[in-house]
């Protein structure tokens, strides 16, 4: 199955999270992501303007609501 089929589980600090080979694997899938200290991912993107930022942040949030994982972003 694509990672992008996948549904996110939330974790908890019992429970089973990915191994560095695993982690490593699934970045194929997402171009230009990398993983910070084997957990968080990260990515900088780049818009036009102000408004396509918010558009896109729009988006992300709404995948987010939908997943329960909130990440963090930052705007500027």
């Amino acid at each position: 199955m694509a990672l992008r089929d996948e549904v996110c589980v939330p974790c908890h600090d019992s429970g089973p999270t990915l191994e560095a080979e695993e982690i490593t694997a699934l970045l194929a899938e997402l171009p230009d992501w990398e993983a910070v200290d084997d957990h968080h991912l990260h990515r900088r993107l780049t818009f036009t303007d102000f408004a396509s930022a918010l558009a896109w942040l729009h988006r992300a949030g709404v995948l987010c609501e939908e997943q329960g994982h909130h990440g963090d972003f930052a705007v500027g």
